[in-house]
């Protein structure tokens, strides 16, 4: 489990990683991709990602 000072430098962190794919002939193919974003950035992405409806897949990570 994370602590609140593990947590909180997760979320500032300006390393986060938005991808979305489609599946296309069974597999998934990530058609859209940014990365070097702060969370808040990364999170509004996601959100505007996830309400075109174009999207089989989309995840959210925090870059390595």
């Amino acid at each position: 489990m994370l602590d609140f000072k593990t947590l909180k430098k997760t979320l500032s962190s300006d390393n986060w990683t938005v991808k979305a794919y489609q599946h296309i002939d069974g597999k998934a193919t990530m058609v859209e991709w940014a990365t070097g974003m702060s969370h808040r950035h990364a999170k509004e992405v996601f959100a505007r990602l996830r309400n075109t409806d174009q999207y089989s897949q989309i995840t959210m990570k925090e870059a390595v």
